[in-house]
C-alpha cells in the first residue's frame, strides 16, 4: 500500500511538474476560474514588451445565409501589444496602415504618434508577482470580436430588433482553450439576444449562441522577404503608407499575400520545401467528396513545380476534436448552412509583411446537391425518350469538346466539380485573386468561374463529360511561379505571360466575365444560345425519377431556362467596351484597344434576338408540368422562379427575367456614354452610338405590325420604361440623356402609329398614357422599378 502511494505521488508530481513547465513555456498562460467566471491571463515582462498577432474566427456559426458567420469563418487579424497603464492592461491594436519601415527610430516614433491606434480591451490587474501580471481577460475573450451582433442586425432577412451580447449566458470553453509555446488558443461561447429579431436557424426565438475563437500568436521569425505587388499578376495584398519612402516614390506600398517557402536544397532547380504548406481535411467531409477535395487541392503541386518546389502542398486529416481556427492547423472545412451558399478561401496574413500564416477553406456542403440538381435538369432519367425534333440539333462542336468519354456517371461529374471547387478556393489561400479573363485563352485558370461545358450529341442528349476543368491552367502555373520563385526571375515570368497572352485582367476589360467559356464574349453567346434552346426543348417530366415530387421540375427549371444568362451578360460588356490590359510603362502592351465595331454590332443583335418571343416562350405542355411546391414542403427554393401568379408558374416571369438582363444592360448610362466617347476619340471611326442602341431596342420591342403577343408585351413595357427612366436619370450624361429623350419621342410616335392599327391593344394604350405623363413631368412620372422574378442563386448550378 505504501509503495502504491509513493508511485501515485510520483506520477502526480511528474504531472504537476510537466504542467508547470508548460505554463512557463506557454505564449500566454491562461486559466479559467469557474467560480468567478473569469478568464485569467498571465503576462510576463517579456510579453508586456513585445508585439504579437491576434487572429479571430468562429468555431461555431449561425448556419444562416442571411445571418452570416459560418463555422470556420475568420475574422479580423491585428498586430497587437499589451500596455500596462495604472491598475489595468490595455490591449492595443497597432495601426499598421501608416509606417516608416526604413526610417530612423525618431521618424518611426513620429509616424506612430501621428495616426491613432485603437484600444480594443482594458484588462483589470488581479495580481502582480515580480512584474508578471495576472489580468482579468474577460473584456477581450468574452467579446464580440467578429461583429456577429452587427451582422444579425444588418442581415436582409432580419425582422425588427436589436441584437446584443448577453454576458450572463456567455463563458470560456475551457476544453478548447490551450496554451502552446508560440500561440495561445481560446474559445468562448457567446449568446446574443433580441426582443424581436429572429434567425431562421435558431432553436429558440431571439437567442443565438455561437463559438468565437481567438489565437494569440508570436510574431514570425525573421527571414521572410515581402514581395512587391505587380498589377499584372493577380495576388491579394497588404497595403500601407510608408513615410520613409523617398519623395519621388509613392507613399502607398503593396506587398502580396503568400506563404514562406524555402528550398531544402537552394542549389537545386526543383527541391522540396523546408516546411511544406500543410492543410488538414475536416473529418466531417464524406466520401467520395473527401477524395475529390484532396485531389483538387493537390493539383497546385503541378504549379509549384514551375516555381521550383516539389510537394509544396501536403494534405492531412484534421485530428479529431481540433478546432477549425486553431492556428496550428490550416483547414479545409465542410460548411453546413440552411441552404445553398458560397464557398470561400480565407487566408490570414501578417499585416506587416503579407506572409500567410494560417488559412481556412470553406466548401459549401450543398454543392454536391446543387450538382445533382444540375445533372438532373440536363440529363433525362434513364430509359426516358426525348421529344421529337431534339435529335435534329446535332451541335457537335460546342465549346471545342473532343476525345472525352461521353457517358460519365453523375457521381464522376459531381466529384470533378468538387475537385475544381477545392482547387479554386485553395488558389485563394495561396494568395491568388480571381482571373475572369482566363476563359478567353482556353480554361487558362482555375481562378476563373467557368460555365459548365455541355455538348449536345447527335441524338440530342446532353454530354457533361467535359463539364468541369480538371487541373491547374497555364496562368496558374505562371502566377505561382511569379509569387514563389526567386525575385530575380519575376521579370522574365511576366514577359512570358505578356508574350503568350496568359494574363490577368482589369475588371473593366470587356473580356472580364464570370461564367463564360469561350475565346471572346460574342463567340460564347453565339455558341451557348443554341445549346440552351436544345436543353429547353428536351426539358420535361422525363427528367424526374419515379416517385419524385413533380414540383422538383419547377425547382430546377431556371437552370435550363436561364442557361444563357451569363452569356448575355458577358456579351453586353463588348458594347462600348475595350481590351484594357494591366500595363506598365515600357512593357509593350497597348493600354486601350476598343472592341471592333463589327463585334459590338453583333453583340447588340444577339442581345436583341434573345428578346424575341420565340426565344422566351415555354411550350404549353411543359407549363402544365411546372407544379407548385407541395403543402408539406413550404421551404422556398433558391433556384425557383418567384411567380407573379401565385401557385401557378407564370411564363411572363421567365420573359421578364431575360428582358431585365438585356434591357438593363443595354441602357446602362456608363455603357452608352462610352459609345459616345469612342465615337469621339477612336481613330477606327466607330459609329455605333447611344442613340443607335436605344433605337435598335425600340425596333425590337415594337415590331411592325403591332404584336399582341404577351411575351412581346413584357419586352415592350421593359424597354419603354427603361428608356424613360434613362431620360430622367441624373446619372445620365448629356449625350446619353439626349439619346434617351430621342427614344422617348420615337416611342410616342411608334405608339401612336401602332395604336391606329390596333386601337384595343392594352399594352400600347397603357404605354401611350404613361409616356404622355412622363413627357409632361419626367421626374414625377418616372416609372417605378420592380425586382426581377429570377431566382437569387446562380442559374448555372455550380457557382464557385
Amino acid at each position: 500500500m505504501r509503495r502504491t502511494s509513493l508511485v501515485m505521488y510520483s506520477i502526480l508530481f511528474s504531472l504537476l511538474a510537466t504542467t508547470a513547465a508548460m505554463a512557463q513555456n506557454a505564449f500566454i498562460p491562461v486559466h479559467w476560474d469557474a467560480k468567478t467566471n473569469v478568464v485569467e491571463f498571465s503576462l510576463s515582462p517579456q510579453r508586456l514588451q513585445e508585439e504579437f498577432l491576434r487572429f479571430t474566427g468562429l468555431d461555431g456559426g449561425t448556419g444562416s445565409l442571411g445571418g452570416g458567420g459560418d463555422r470556420g469563418s475568420v475574422g479580423p487579424t491585428n498586430v497587437c501589444r499589451f500596455e500596462h497603464l495604472g491598475n489595468k492592461v490595455l490591449v492595443i491594436d497597432v495601426n499598421t496602415h501608416f509606417r516608416a519601415s526604413n526610417g530612423s527610430a525618431e521618424l518611426q516614433h513620429s509616424v506612430g504618434d501621428s495616426f491613432p491606434a485603437a484600444v480594443i480591451a482594458a484588462l483589470p490587474i488581479l495580481s502582480d508577482q515580480n512584474g508578471t501580471l495576472t489580468v482579468n481577460a474577460n473584456p477581450l475573450i468574452l467579446a464580440d470580436t467578429t461583429g456577429i451582433a452587427q451582422r444579425l442586425r444588418d442581415r436582409a432577412s432580419a425582422s425588427a430588433g436589436s441584437w446584443r451580447l448577453d454576458p450572463s449566458r456567455s463563458g470560456l470553453v475551457a476544453s478548447h482553450t490551450h496554451a502552446f509555446p508560440d500561440n495561445t488558443e481560446t474559445e468562448a461561447l457567446l449568446t446574443f439576444t433580441s426582443e424581436a429579431g429572429r434567425v431562421s436557424t435558431e432553436e429558440t426565438a431571439g437567442i443565438v449562441t455561437i463559438k468565437v475563437h481567438q489565437s494569440f500568436v508570436a510574431l514570425p521569425q525573421p527571414g521572410y522577404a515581402p514581395r512587391r505587388f505587380d498589377p499584372r499578376v493577380g495576388y491579394f495584398t497588404q497595403n500601407f503608407e510608408d513615410f520613409s519612402q523617398p519623395y519621388d516614390q509613392p507613399l502607398l506600398r503593396e506587398v502580396i499575400d503568400r506563404w514562406r517557402l524555402q528550398k531544402k536544397d537552394p542549389s537545386a532547380a526543383v527541391s522540396e520545401p523546408v516546411k511544406p504548406i500543410t492543410f488538414y481535411l475536416d473529418q466531417a467531409i464524406p466520401e467520395p467528396m473527401r477524395s475529390a477535395i484532396r485531389r483538387g487541392a493537390l493539383w497546385w503541386n503541378e504549379a509549384f513545380l514551375v516555381a521550383g518546389f516539389s510537394n509544396a502542398i501536403v494534405i492531412k486529416d484534421l485530428p479529431l476534436g481540433a478546432d477549425p481556427n486553431d492556428f496550428r492547423y490550416s483547414t479545409i472545412q465542410w460548411t453546413n448552412r440552411e441552404g445553398r451558399g458560397w464557398s470561400v478561401g480565407q487566408a490570414q496574413a501578417d499585416p506587416r509583411t503579407g506572409e500567410i500564416l494560417h488559412a481556412v477553406v470553406q466548401l459549401d456542403s450543398h454543392r454536391m446537391r446543387t450538382m445533382h440538381h444540375y445533372w438532373n435538369a440536363l440529363i433525362p432519367y434513364r430509359g426516358q425518350n426525348l421529344p421529337a425534333g431534339v435529335r435534329d440539333a446535332a451541335l457537335n462542336t460546342f465549346a471545342g469538346l473532343d476525345g472525352m468519354d461521353p457517358q460519365l456517371s453523375q457521381q464522376e461529374v459531381m466529384t470533378r466539380r468538387i475537385s475544381l471547387l477545392a482547387c479554386h478556393e485553395m488558389g485563394h489561400v495561396l494568395g491568388l485573386a480571381h482571373n475572369f479573363l482566363a476563359s478567353t485563352y482556353g480554361r487558362g485558370s482555375v481562378m476563373d468561374y467557368f460555365q459548365p461545358r455541355v455538348k449536345i450529341r447527335p441524338d440530342g442528349t446532353a454530354d457533361l463529360s467535359d463539364a468541369y476543368m480538371q487541373g491547374v491552367g497555364s496562368y496558374d502555373k505562371l502566377a505561382i511561379a511569379w509569387g514563389y520563385e526567386p525575385a530575380s526571375e519575376q521579370a522574365a515570368t511576366v514577359r512570358t505571360m505578356i508574350t503568350k497572352g496568359i494574363v490577368w485582367g482589369n475588371s473593366q476589360d470587356a473580356r472580364w466575365s464570370a461564367y463564360d467559356d469561350g475565346p471572346d464574349p460574342v463567340t460564347w453567346l453565339r455558341e451557348v444560345v443554341p445549346v440552351r434552346n436544345v436543353l429547353l426543348k428536351q426539358y420535361g417530366p422525363r427528367m424526374l425519377r419515379p416517385g419524385q415530387p413533380v414540383s422538383v421540375l419547377a425547382n430546377r427549371f431556371a437552370l435550363v431556362y436561364l442557361f444563357h444568362q451569363y452569356g448575355l451578360e458577358a456579351a453586353l460588356n463588348v458594347i462600348g467596351g475595350a481590351e484594357i490590359p494591366t500595363a506598365l510603362a515600357g512593357d509593350g502592351q497597348t493600354p486601350i484597344t476598343v472592341w471592333p465595331e463589327a463585334g459590338q454590332r453583333e453583340a447588340l443583335q444577339l442581345e436583341l434576338a434573345a428578346l424575341a418571343p420565340k426565344e422566351m416562350a415555354i411550350p404549353p405542355a411543359l407549363w402544365r408540368e411546372l407544379a407548385p411546391l407541395e403543402s408539406r414542403n413550404p421551404i422556398e427554393q433558391t433556384e425557383r422562379f418567384r411567380s407573379s401568379s401565385g401557385f401557378l408558374f407564370d411564363p411572363f416571369d421567365g420573359a421578364q427575367a431575360i428582358a431585365d438582363i438585356v434591357v438593363d444592360g443595354l441602357l446602362n448610362p456608363q455603357r452608352l456614354e462610352r459609345l459616345e466617347t469612342i465615337r469621339q476619340e477612336s481613330p477606327a471611326g466607330n459609329d455605333l452610338s447611344a442613340e443607335d442602341v436605344v433605337q435598335a431596342l425600340l425596333r425590337q420591342a415594337f415590331p411592325a405590325p403591332a404584336s399582341g403577343n404577351g411575351l412581346q408585351a413584357i419586352v415592350q413595357v421593359t424597354a419603354a420604361e427603361g428608356i424613360m427612366n434613362l431620360a430622367a436619370s441624373k446619372q445620365a450624361p448629356p449625350p446619353v440623356a439626349s439619346a434617351a429623350w430621342a427614344g422617348v419621342l420615337e416611342l410616342r410616335s411608334t405608339l401612336s402609329r401602332q395604336l391606329s392599327q390596333s386601337p384595343r391593344n392594352p399594352t400600347l394604350q397603357r404605354l401611350q398614357a404613361e409616356t404622355a405623363r412622363f413627357i409632361r413631368n419626367p421626374h414625377q412620372f418616372a416609372p417605378r422599378m420592380f425586382p426581377t422574378p429570377a431566382p437569387t442563386g446562380p442559374p448555372v448550378g455550380g457557382g464557385i
